[in-house]
């Protein structure tokens, strides 16, 4: 009698979950549930290369510098929060906004008369001249010509004041709480200023744009007027693309209020790591010092999505079992000898429905037993409610004579 209690309680527990799946609900037949392709997370940078540093010594001629890890590991600092003027390592931010509200960068545009002249770095352009955003986006990253990117900014943000605006709000996106800007060139002018930490920020944002990653290592790239009057070959100032093994870009900049600025990122083995220095007199030197140190120093971990993938089951779909994972690959920078470990926070039974992208869960990631980064699980598949299922009266009548059985 005993076992027979036993068996009644299960079978009762079973029906109980379907009947509260689907029973006390009809499903129409036409309720078929969206593909939903989720979103990449919104990166966090308000804590970005923040904590203890893993080198405390490097010699550096830099007043200011940074080095840290794409992800945000902080390996080396030196008055990384001091606001300095940036000269035009500024181009890094108007050319990331710009990048953002171009829809074709082979689009014919005219060249605005305010941008025609502008002091410093140039290209030359005229008056009216046609060209394309093509040819302005590259001018202002290889040849740093404030000409161009004065252009870019008129025309992408209607005018140089808004465009001004469209990058301080960037900034602020970016938790860059000490950078603002006057102007979309880095000529100097009070009130244009950031930190190396704040820069090193928005460098690890824009290299996750494909195409500004391929603006910042090109070496040299010629350009035809629309007209055929004349060619202009772009060569890109940043001579670490020739001299550092694993340079994948960066910006160059000067004034003399500001002394020499610069801002690479390099990688090897899969590790990225990102360098700002400020009023530095021998920039290369210190970029190629720091970079050296900082891939001994690191190493990058990195959990494939299959690797990470997990299986749940389902109540009351027409699949018994989802399986779960990570929108992507996630890469970890962590200290040389450092040890990293994963726990998976996950329900265990989901109910049915399903929509393709549901956040199921988490997967966690420790180091040395402290954790230090965390990711939403989504089900890689839909599931729908059958579109037929049992009347639930019969599931009722069910319950009752087992719940009379089991007394």
């Amino acid at each position: 009698m005993k076992a027979l209690k036993t068996v009644a309680a299960f079978t009762i527990a079973s029906l109980l979950c379907i009947y509260l799946c689907f029973g006390a609900q009809e499903v129409p037949n036409d309720n078929i549930v969206p593909e939903i392709i989720p979103e990449p997370e919104k990166a966090d940078y308000s804590g970005f290369a923040q904590g203890e540093p893993i080198i405390h010594d490097a010699s550096v001629s830099a007043g200011s510098a940074i080095l840290c890890s794409s992800d945000g590991l902080l390996i080396y600092e030196k008055n990384a929060d001091v606001p300095l003027p940036m000269a035009s390592i500024t181009k890094v931010m108007s050319v990331i906004v710009a990048l953002e509200n171009i829809t074709d960068r082979e689009q014919t545009v005219t060249v605005p008369s305010s941008a025609v002249g502008i002091e410093g770095s140039s290209v030359y352009l005229a008056n009216g001249e046609q060209t394309t955003y093509k040819m302005l986006l590259y001018s202002a990253m290889l040849e740093s010509a404030n000409d161009a990117v004065t252009a870019l900014a008129i025309l992408v943000g209607g005018s140089e004041e808004a465009f001004v605006s469209m990058m301080n709000a960037k900034a602020r996106e970016l938790s860059m709480s000490s950078t603002s800007f006057k102007n979309p060139h880095g000529l100097s002018e009070n009130e244009h200023f950031t930190t190396a930490r704040d820069y090193a920020k928005l460098m690890a944002y824009a290299i996750k744009n494909h195409e500004f990653c391929k603006l910042i290592s090109t070496k040299k790239i010629a350009f035809t007027k629309l007209d055929g009057s004349m060619t202009r070959v772009l060569s890109n100032h940043n001579r670490l693309l020739n001299t550092y093994k694993g340079m994948l870009g960066g910006k160059t900049g000067y004034t003399k209020l500001s002394g020499r600025t610069l801002v690479t990122s390099a990688e090897r083995n899969g590790t990225v790591l990102i360098c700002v220095t400020l009023n530095a007199p021998d920039d290369w030197n210190d970029h190629s010092t720091l970079l050296d140190l900082g891939f001994e120093a690191v190493r990058t971990v990195t959990f494939s999505r299959s690797e990470l993938q997990t299986e749940a089951t389902v109540a009351g779909g027409n699949e018994a079992n989802l399986f779960c994972s990570p929108i992507g690959d996630i890469s970890i920078t962590v200290k040389q000898g450092d040890e990293i470990s994963v726990t998976f926070d996950q329900q265990r039974i989901l109910f049915a429905p399903v929509s393709k992208g549901e956040t199921v869960g988490n997967v966690r990631f420790y180091k040395n037993g402290a954790l230090i980064k965390e990711a939403p699980l989504v089900a890689e598949a839909g599931i729908d409610i059958p579109d037929k299922i049992e009347d639930t009266s019969s599931i009722k009548k069910k319950l009752i004579d087992l719940i009379k059985i089991g007394a």
